[in-house]
């Protein structure tokens, strides 16, 4: 017996979002182009960097985070990778680094890495980088069993939520 669920449609006329929200978020750099036909991160969207190791993802993302940072944009850096020491490295490298809020997920091995993430992301944060969702997932599923693509899904969720 199938159960009977109540359907309702929308007429997106009816429906009002504040502008804001279509506003790109523009660090000034050529890649900006790339992120959006505005030309920008778009606010509440993820979007995945993926190459080869070494490549230089997280030194182009880092930089462009700092940019936005110094445009007034509140950021964040959850390295799942990097621990204070190569941070440090990066700094020496590229300065205005050192600028940047850094949650390293290291730091709370011992902690439920979903309530971290969750206690820093209700900080509000205009722009978060995380690097890398495989090194976060994977200490969720080792901290609460379950599946990559369980983390994963749970590590989006949160994001989108905040």
């Amino acid at each position: 017996m199938s159960k009977q669920i109540k359907i309702s449609t929308i007429k997106m006329k009816d429906i009002n979002f504040d502008p804001s929200l279509f506003r790109p978020m523009k660090s000034g750099r050529v890649i900006d182009a790339h992120f959006s036909s505005q030309k920008g991160l778009m606010k509440g969207t993820n979007y995945a960097i993926v190459g080869d190791p070494g490549i230089g993802k997280t030194t182009v993302m880092l930089d462009m985070l700092a940019d936005l940072q110094r445009k007034g944009k509140k950021v964040l850096f959850i390295s799942g990778e990097m621990n204070q020491i190569d941070m440090f490295g990066y700094v020496k490298r590229y300065p205005k680094f050192g600028q940047l809020d850094i949650l390293f997920m290291g730091d709370y091995i011992e902690k439920d890495p979903m309530i971290v993430l969750k206690s820093v992301l209700a900080q509000g944060f205009d722009v978060v980088l995380i690097d890398s969702m495989a090194e976060v997932c994977t200490n969720i599923v080792d901290f609460h069993g379950g599946t990559f693509k369980n983390a994963e899904s749970q590590v989006l969720n949160l994001l989108e939520k905040h």
